[in-house]
């Protein structure tokens, strides 16, 4: 077992020892292990009492964000249960936000898996803010507060703050939507707080030295979509071998096929998967790469078809550039919208839909195609099909590696390596609690029964 499980399970056994030394004062609800007490309840009092006045401009304001903070929620949603009915291969909404015992981030259907202890703290200081500003702007409406206290949901640590629903339906409904609201903007204000320190922290101790990839554009297809016979007798590990398959020519290479699983993995047929591409990219002949806004440009400019050389931090690589490919159109409700505009507002599209690269007249292209299936549009989308056939041939076109995941790779600035460990952690812990705050304050205020929204 590694270091980080190890501190894990030393966790979860002291919380368990916590929780049976104080089993008397634990109550089970349902599946909830719930400790109320009156601790905490002169704080949140104090806190209510002493700036009434900023509170209350606090509350409006938390009123008013809440409530464009729904809307917003609610079309993402929309939007993306829209595209999901559309496209051939949907993508999840929405998953569960769990822990996970290594120190890797992990999406699978359904859930998020956020490393454990980004995840504890973030969910602790995420429950904190929540419930206590929820007490503080009741206390501040005069609404009494019954209980408050702490519990658990399995090892989720969970914070509570119980007001007296039948007073608070008394009060004026700008009252009780200032306690409502409260919460989830006490969770915008900790994303955003979050964020300006990530970016302080960024600026000042960390440096980009290139870009990284997680991998190769390519396909999971099933042993039945494979057309080509295959026979990997003799054949060297590291040879590329062309299949012939339901989605077209792709290739991999001998040793990685394993015909005994039931689906394999194959790749697009691109220079960087051939060469065996590895590493972070930290020039391209003459051009610094740093970002990957560097690594777009440097493509850009050097075009499709040129033998380049690529300096990694291991080693050094060449191969010729392929052209980019056509980018993917995906049907969602922005351009299902865009269509019903162009109806009322012709030309709208070109504010919302540039023409300045191959890529977006392409894209352009398509969205036109899609959008001539309105006979409204028809006659329209034919001119304008023509006029974009013409930019696309004029236009320059990128040179293209075969890469996914591109991101921006940072490293400690010089003589700041002993700090590494700590600055990585803080670094991760600052970006998780932006991410879980801002997403979790924003799903509370979906117009759902039992959230704050609702």
């Amino acid at each position: 077992m590694d270091v980080y499980s190890l501190s894990v399970l030393v966790f979860i056994i002291l919380l368990c020892l916590i929780v049976y030394r104080d089993r008397k004062n634990f109550r089970r609800e349902f599946i909830l292990l719930l400790r109320r007490t009156q601790k905490g309840r002169e704080v949140l009092k104090k806190i209510a009492e002493s700036h009434p006045g900023i509170l209350k401009w606090m509350g409006n304001i938390s009123v008013l964000i809440g409530f464009f903070a729904s809307i917003w929620i609610f079309y993402q949603l929309l939007s993306i249960t829209f595209e999901n009915l559309l496209v051939p291969q949907p993508f999840p909404a929405a998953g569960l936000l769990l822990p996970s015992p290594s120190p890797e981030a992990q999406i699978g259907p359904g859930y998020f898996a956020v490393p454990f202890w980004y995840w504890i703290i973030s969910i602790a200081l995420l429950a904190l803010v929540h419930e206590g500003f929820h007490g503080v702007m009741a206390l501040r409406e005069k609404v009494r507060i019954k209980s408050l206290g702490w519990g658990l949901l399995a090892v989720i640590p969970l914070a509570f703050v119980e007001p007296d629903e039948n007073q608070l339906k008394r009060k004026p409904k700008i009252a009780q939507l200032r306690v409502f609201s409260a919460g989830s903007f006490a969770n915008f204000c900790l994303a955003g707080v979050s964020f300006l320190m990530l970016s302080c922290l960024a600026y000042t101790c960390f440096q980009p030295i290139g870009v990284s990839f997680s991998g190769y554009p390519g396909i999971k297809l099933n042993q039945s979509d494979i057309l080509t016979p295959v026979n990997l007798s003799g054949l060297d590990p590291q040879e590329i071998i062309a299949l012939n398959t339901t989605h077209g020519i792709l290739i991999t290479r001998a040793g990685m096929l394993n015909l005994s699983k039931k689906q394999i993995e194959l790749y697009e047929d691109y220079p960087a998967f051939r060469v065996n591409l590895t590493g972070v990219i930290i020039r391209i002949e003459n051009f610094t790469i740093r970002e990957p806004e560097d690594l777009k440009k440097a493509l850009f400019e050097i075009g499709p078809g040129k033998e380049i050389e690529i300096e990694t931090l291991n080693r050094t690589y060449r191969l010729v550039t392929a052209a980019e490919p056509e980018p993917e159109f995906r049907p969602n409700l922005n351009l299902f919208l865009l269509v019903v505009s162009e109806h009322l507002l012709p030309g709208i599209s070109d504010y919302f839909l540039p023409e300045e690269t191959w890529s977006q007249i392409k894209l352009k292209q398509k969205f036109w195609e899609w959008a001539s299936g309105s006979p409204l549009l028809e006659g329209r989308a034919t001119g304008k099909l023509e006029e974009l056939q013409r930019k696309a041939e004029n236009a320059k076109r990128s040179g293209f590696l075969g890469i996914s995941g591109v991101v921006a790779r940072i490293e400690v600035l010089p003589g700041l390596e002993p700090y590494k460990p700590i600055l990585d952690f803080f670094q991760g812990l600052l970006f998780w609690l932006f991410l879980i705050n801002l997403g979790v304050g924003a799903f509370n205020l979906l117009p759902i029964r039992g959230l704050d929204g609702g």
